[in-house]
C-alpha cells in the first residue's frame, strides 16, 4: 500500500506524478496552476480525492481490470463525457475506455478505482444482480443522495488518513467500501443518457481531433471550420458550451501546453527550436503569453522542475 499527498503548482510535475494512471492534463486557462492530491492504492483498491483549480482539460484512459467511480463534492460541476454532472451524481467510468473531463473552477472529487476481482467477488458473496447489470463497461450516471454521499465520503476521507502498516484494518476498510457502493447500486437510480450526438458535438469532437492531429500545421478558424463542416458560429457555440473557451483560445492553450511539456521535458533543446515547432515565431509575445497562461516565463520552466517540488 502507498501514498501520493501534496499540492501542485506546476501542471507538468502533475502530469509526472499521475502519468502511471494514463492522465494527462491541459490548462485551458490563463493563470497558475494548483492541484491538491491525495491518493492511497494497492492492488485491489485505490482511493483518490482530488481539488483543481482553473479550466483544465483531463483526458486518460480507465486502466485495465479496475471499476472506477467517481463522487464530485461541494458543489463542483464539470463536463465528463459531453454532459454537466455535479455533486448530486456518482460516475461510472467505462470499461478500459477513453475518457475526458473538462472542469471549470472549484474542481473536487473522490475517484475510487476497485479490483474487478474483488468487485465481482463481493457482489457474489452479497448475493446480488442488479449492480452487475448497471455496471456494463459503459459510462453510467446515478442519482447521487446527500446521505449517502455525507456516509461514503467520510468513509473515504477515514480511509486516506488511515495508518498504512495496519494491513487488517486497511483490509476492513476496503470491503467497507466496496460492500457500500455495491450496496448503494443496488437500490440507485441510473439516469437516461440523452442523445449526445448533436451537430455541436460533433463539430467539437472533429475540431479538436484536427487540432490534435494537425498540431504543426497553422490555420485559421474559417479554415477550421471548413475542415469541420461548419459555420463558424456553430463551432464558437460548441467551443464555449464544452470548454468555456473559443477555438482561438483553446489553440492558443493547446499549443502552450505542448511548449511547455516539451521544455520542461528536454535538457538541451533551445527554446526558440521548441516554440517554432508549434508557430510562435516571437519569442517577446510568446513570454507574455506564456506568462499569462502558466504564470511563469519559458525559461523557467526547467529551473522549476528541480525546485518546484508538491508541498
Amino acid at each position: 500500500m502507498q501514498r501520493i499527498k501534496g499540492r501542485f503548482t506546476d501542471i507538468d510535475l502533475y502530469n509526472e506524478t499521475v502519468k502511471n494512471w494514463n492522465l494527462n492534463f491541459k490548462l485551458l486557462s490563463k493563470g497558475d496552476f494548483n492541484a491538491n492530491l491525495h491518493m492511497i492504492y494497492d492492488e485491489n483498491i485505490s482511493v483518490a480525492r482530488e481539488k483543481l483549480s482553473g479550466k483544465i482539460e483531463q483526458k486518460g484512459n480507465t486502466q485495465e481490470g479496475l471499476i472506477v467511480f467517481g463522487i464530485p463534492v461541494n458543489n463542483s460541476s464539470f463536463y465528463w463525457f459531453d454532459k454537466k454532472v455535479d455533486c448530486n451524481d456518482l460516475l461510472i467510468f467505462p470499461f478500459e475506455n477513453n475518457f475526458e473531463v473538462i472542469s471549470v473552477s472549484n474542481f473536487e472529487v473522490y475517484v475510487v478505482s476497485i479490483s474487478k476481482n474483488l468487485f465481482y467477488r463481493t457482489m457474489n458473496k452479497m448475493n446480488v444482480l442488479k449492480s452487475e447489470t448497471i455496471y456494463n463497461g459503459k459510462p453510467k450516471e446515478l442519482f447521487l443522495t446527500k446521505d449517502f454521499s455525507k456516509r461514503l465520503t467520510n468513509l473515504l476521507d477515514y480511509y486516506l488518513n488511515t495508518n498504512l502498516k495496519n494491513k487488517e484494518k486497511n483490509k476492513a476498510l476496503t470491503d467497507s467500501i466496496t460492500f457500500s457502493l455495491i450496496k448503494y447500486l443496488e437500490k440507485a437510480e441510473l439516469k437516461e443518457s440523452a442523445n449526445r450526438k448533436n451537430k455541436k458535438k460533433y463539430a467539437v469532437e472533429k475540431a479538436v481531433e484536427i487540432i490534435n492531429n494537425q498540431v504543426n500545421k497553422l490555420f485559421s478558424i474559417p479554415q477550421l471550420c471548413a475542415m469541420v463542416g461548419v459555420s463558424e458560429r456553430t463551432l464558437l457555440s460548441a467551443f464555449n458550451e464544452k470548454y468555456k473557451v473559443g477555438p482561438s483560445q483553446y489553440i492558443k492553450a493547446y499549443r502552450l501546453n505542448l511548449v511547455k511539456k516539451e521544455i520542461y521535458n528536454t535538457k538541451t533543446k533551445s527554446i526558440s527550436k521548441i516554440a517554432g515547432k508549434y508557430h510562435f515565431w516571437h519569442m517577446g509575445q510568446l513570454a507574455k503569453d506564456f506568462k499569462k497562461q502558466f504564470g511563469i516565463l519559458p525559461s523557467e520552466v526547467r529551473k522549476n522542475k528541480f525546485n518546484n517540488k508538491p508541498e
